[in-house]
């Protein structure tokens, strides 16, 4: 028996590296000279067919080239891997893979077997009749078990919860799977009782400014996580009032199988945390390419990973969505109701949430019992919606007052109108624009003087966005009447130089109507660089810094407009009379739709530093979207209103979104 084990050690040495021959002796022993030498013979026919270089193989190990071009794993967690260096050496591991799996069977569920059965599965497909695939031992897998007998899958949708952005770690939306269970013979379809796995960061901090950095620098660690889907609908449709959007994949019962094998493997362990990269929507498309070798999809989006764009790639393979449905928000639920109300009874509605008591509800006259039934399930629905948080922890004003309601309602023998809320087919995700945009013009800035001091000579300018949205873009399955921003370059060509007239890191604006029920302020922030007036005629007089606005809006149909008061800081070595530049002001906006092609954006702003002059500017913006990845657009601006100087700039710019 031991010169058997000899003899397994020193075939392992040939084909291993020292560390790799010490992992095996600690873990697998094998007393069978028979055996050892069928799993050497595996593990040849392994290397023989390279089987370590393949594509599936480092997507089931998750490896990836890193910021230094080495091909490394992305799971972070050591206990993911067999061999001590198995992170950065595929074929270390797979041998080791290999191995583990003629460890002793009483292990159970701490088996290579148990553990790691997508890679099993996988093998065995490219190893096919190798007799030392009989002699596997059977441990018994009992929590593998049971994670696959309750999930009873029978297929797999990917759902995008839509953009949420009153949290900047949602603004671009979510992803996550749904886990489609097996209906019974006769029985309808339970949605609420399928699973959802996600992929999130772990948070430390409530800090917004800590949250952002670590989010953006990888300080948090990312892992998955499976809860009963009405978990997540709580989560999203109810306390967040974002609307859900299911596309279910077309995929085969082994590629079903494999997918769900290797959520399970990956389940236990961690990743780090990326915000723009390695997110909730990148790895959900790792998951997917490490269940079959025709799924190619994280080629399809840039390196930064937008979650509207992994929607997108989807259909970048033919047939992949085999079905697309659509969840309605808690919100839609409560302003489909509020739009079958009457003129009273809206009156009434808006005097009860101000002024609730039982006696004030019960002094309510409705036409018959069915109007009553309605107006108590939208009473029922608003303080959901307006305190989510107090109502889950049972606690607060409006937690008591819905259990009243519930009370009341109860007491009203009608059962509740089917909702019947039409799919917003305008909004789907997949149909939004690219989220990157080059554009490309012309124009004139006479702000600028050439060397001759004349004002207004031609000027070039090329502007680069990394993601993602504006208020004059085609807002098709994107947040209406909002912007989200980031890695924004704006650049002017002036005289054979190339100049940055601004670079936004970050710039989101939120405008919220006003609403009688919901009278949400607009807010919003841009950090980053920008060219000032400040430096006593220099061209450049770049100040790094940032703006945060807070208001009102109001609309009406296609029309919207703004009164935003700001605060405005930046910092910049070559400013005239002090380095900080500190000011106050505000902004008057107003948003012309005539269409999602034609739109117009005009802005007048008032600005009073501490110690600089005042600035009084103005800005129209004409834009045609002429398809969902191209548009033309013309600006003309006066950055200066007070000056008796004829000073205003004007571009012809176009856009191209990819």
């Amino acid at each position: 028996m031991k010169s058997a084990l000899l003899i397994l050690l020193v075939l392992s040495y040939s084909v291993t590296s020292r560390a790799q021959t010490e992992f095996i002796k600690k873990t697998v022993t094998i007393n069978d000279a028979n055996l050892a030498k069928d799993i050497q013979s595996l593990v040849d026919s392994a290397n023989a067919n390279k089987l370590s270089e393949q594509r599936t193989w480092r997507k089931l190990m998750h490896y990836e080239l890193n910021a230094f071009g080495r091909l490394v794993s992305q799971v972070k967690d050591p206990k993911f891997f067999l061999s001590e260096n198995g992170h950065r050496n595929l074929n270390a591991e797979l041998q080791a893979t290999l191995w583990s799996y003629y460890a002793p069977a009483d292990l159970k569920d701490e088996h290579a077997i148990c553990k790691f059965p997508a890679r099993l599965s996988w093998l065995k497909s490219k190893l096919l009749n190798h007799p030392a695939w009989t002699q596997l031992p059977q441990p018994n897998c009992y929590y593998f078990d049971v994670f696959l007998r309750n999930l009873n899958a029978e297929s797999i949708s990917f759902v995008f919860s839509s953009y949420y952005a009153n949290n900047p770690g949602s603004a671009f939306g979510h992803t996550f799977f749904r886990v489609n269970k097996k209906i019974k013979e006769g029985r309808a379809k339970q949605e609420l009782l399928d699973y959802g796995i996600s992929y999130a960061a772990n948070v430390t901090t409530n800090n917004p400014l800590l949250y952002f950095i670590n989010g953006l620098l990888g300080g948090f660690a990312g892992t998955y996580a499976s809860v009963p889907y009405y978990y997540k609908v709580r989560e999203y449709n109810d306390y967040e009032s974002r609307d859900l959007w299911s596309y279910e994949l077309d995929l085969t019962n082994d590629e079903l199988q494999q997918m769900l094998y290797h959520i399970w493997e990956v389940g236990p362990h961690y990743f780090d945390y990326y915000f723009f990269t390695q997110n909730c929507s990148y790895h959900m498309l790792t998951l997917m390419e490490a269940a079959s070798e025709r799924i190619e999809l994280t080629s399809k989006v840039p390196l930064y990973v937008i979650p509207s764009d992994s929607v997108k790639a989807l259909y970048e393979i033919p047939g992949f969505v085999k079905k697309v449905e659509f969840r309605p928000s808690l919100r839609r639920h409560f302003e489909d109701k509020w739009s079958r109300f009457t003129a009273e009874e809206k009156n009434n509605f808006l005097f009860i949430v101000g002024n609730y008591s039982e006696d004030n509800l019960k002094t309510l006259k409705f036409e018959n019992i069915q109007r009553k039934a309605l107006f108590l399930d939208g009473l029922i629905d608003y303080i959901d919606m307006k305190d989510p948080n107090g109502v889950s922890k049972r606690e607060g004003h409006w937690f008591h007052m819905k259990e009243k309601v519930l009370m009341d309602r109860a007491a009203v023998d009608v059962i509740s109108e089917p909702v019947a809320i039409p799919v917003p087919e305008d909004e789907r995700p997949d149909i939004s624009h690219p989220s990157s945009r080059v554009s490309i013009g012309f124009g004139e800035n006479k702000m600028l003087i050439d060397k001759n001091g004349k004002r207004g000579t031609a000027v070039g300018f090329l502007n680069f966005r990394f993601a993602f949205h504006e208020l004059l873009d085609d807002s098709h399955g994107l947040p209406a009447r909002s912007q989200l921003e980031f890695g924004n370059f704006k650049f002017q060509f002036f005289e054979n130089d190339l100049n940055l007239e601004s670079f936004s890191f970050f710039n989101i604006l939120q405008l919220n109507p006003l609403r009688k029920l919901d009278p949400k302020p607009s807010w919003g922030i841009d950090v980053g660089v920008k060219n000032m007036t400040v430096c006593d005629g220099q061209r450049s007089c770049l100040g790094s810094g940032l703006q945060v606005y807070g208001g009102y809006a109001v609309d009406s149909g296609r029309h919207m407009a703004w009164f935003l008061p700001f605060v405005h800081y930046r910092y910049g070595s070559q400013f005239e009379i002090t380095r900080n530049y500190i000011a106050a002001g505000y902004q008057l906006g107003y948003l012309f739709e005539a269409s999602q092609s034609y739109k117009l954006l005009a802005r007048y702003i008032k600005e009073v530093p501490d110690r600089f002059k005042t600035v009084d500017s103005a800005s129209v913006v004409g834009r045609f979207n002429i398809k969902t990845n191209q548009a033309l657009e013309i600006e003309w601006s006066n950055p200066t209103l007070e000056s008796t100087e004829d000073i205003h700039a004007t571009k012809f710019l176009y856009h191209y979104f990819f």
